[in-house]
């Protein structure tokens, strides 16, 4: 009898732990890193972690200067979804040779990196014509 409660209390105690243990590493928020923070020495902007961010400079992961090309400059963004594997926000994209226009943004496959969980991956639509890029992101802000 003292058996099957000894084994009883250890089957309880390990559901107890992984039950508490598991949600929170599912739970934890997603973020994504936007070329937004203060400037650094060379004048360029530092990344940083964002969830749900208003504004954002999306760039090309393992650009050493991400700008220009190896960027999309976003504000105005709102979100609709951000979840845990996907995020939708639209917003104005602006281009420089045209100005701010529309456009949709689809951040997707969020990966643990660098101590965050981040989305790795982004693609941005024009919804008038319907053309999109893609782009593997920036995933750390180190």
């Amino acid at each position: 009898m003292k058996k099957f409660l000894v084994a009883g209390a250890l089957v309880g105690l390990i559901a107890v732990v992984v039950t508490s243990t598991a949600p929170a590493a599912q739970r934890r928020q997603n973020s994504v890193v936007c070329f937004s923070g203060p400037a650094d020495k060379g004048g360029f902007a530092t990344p940083v972690y964002r969830t749900t961010p208003s504004k954002c400079t999306f760039t090309v992961r393992g650009e050493k200067k991400p700008f220009g090309f190896a960027s999309q400059v976003f504000t105005h963004l709102r979100w609709d979804k951000w979840g845990h594997d996907r995020a939708h926000g639209t917003g104005k994209q602006l281009i420089s040779t045209v100005g701010p226009v529309p456009a949709e943004v689809f951040l997707y496959r969020a990966l643990d990196r660098c101590g965050h969980r981040t989305y790795t991956k982004a693609r941005f639509v024009d919804p008038n014509t319907g053309h999109s890029s893609k782009m593997n992101l920036h995933i750390c802000a180190k």
